[in-house]
């Protein structure tokens, strides 16, 4: 009887562990906006982390950009030079303690605003491991062929864009597919960015404006399958009973 008492209660345990498996409209990342974020305004390079210029989860943008988080959404205005433009949001996201496997992404994309000749809107999702170094710039002036929204110095951590650089023209919503490696690890990262930019060494050319709603990032099925397998195989070797020697 204790022994049958013992196995019941570690399987009760173990369900209840099981139980608290996030369902699949759980997100790993979540901003509406009903409440600002915070932000951080960068001028050059800056490093990524908790306890750097950029902790992960809040709002990092180019310090020349108009930016606002304060009315309910992820304002991109007007730059506040004249001279050809690449600026850029971004979102660090710590995956150290989450499941590699297959993510959605999702935005809403509001108020937007075309902008003049030889300009681009675009949004892009970066992945890799920081080990305290990982450096970017998030903008530039006069130089419409660096490589943005991420500018990684040589010698940084690694940082790799996951599948490809996406542009659009109009509002929608928006939902991207894709599967997370840097995961489960100590230093693993997502980035979510944005970037309002030109394409051509041009001067007095206003960048599109437009605005970024209801972001998330969500693990689908496959991925919480995986998650669940593992507790259920914790579940099946805790009430397997003791081998008689």
């Amino acid at each position: 009887m204790k022994t049958s008492l013992k196995n019941l209660i570690t399987a009760t345990a173990a369900l209840t562990t099981l139980s608290a498996v996030p369902s699949y409209s759980t997100p790993i990342y979540s901003q509406d906006f009903s409440t600002a974020p915070n932000t951080v305004s960068v001028g050059s390079n800056a490093t990524v982390g908790n306890g750097n210029t950029i902790p992960y989860e809040d709002v990092a943008f180019a310090s020349f950009l108009s930016f606002d988080v304060s009315g309910g959404k992820m304002e991109f205005g007007q730059p506040g030079i004249s001279a050809d433009t690449q600026y850029a949001a971004a979102i660090f996201l710590d995956t150290s303690g989450v499941t590699a496997g297959d993510y959605t992404w999702s935005f809403d994309i509001l108020d937007y605003v075309a902008g003049g000749a030889n300009t681009v809107s675009s949004y892009s999702l970066y992945e890799g491991n920081n080990d305290g170094t990982l450096s970017v710039r998030l903008g530039a002036a006069n130089n419409p062929t660096a490589t943005y929204p991420i500018d990684e110095p040589a010698g940084a951590s690694s940082f790799n864009l996951i599948g490809s650089t996406t542009t659009f023209s109009g509002n929608g919503s928006v939902s991207v597919d894709f599967a997370l490696t840097e995961a489960g690890s100590a230093g693993d990262y997502l980035a979510l960015t944005w970037l309002s930019g030109e394409t051509a060494d041009q001067s007095g050319v206003a960048n599109a404006t437009f605005s970024i709603d209801n972001i998330q990032v969500v693990p689908e099925p496959s991925t919480l399958a995986l998650v669940g397998a593992g507790f259920g195989l914790l579940l099946a070797a805790r009430r397997r009973p003791p081998t008689l020697g």
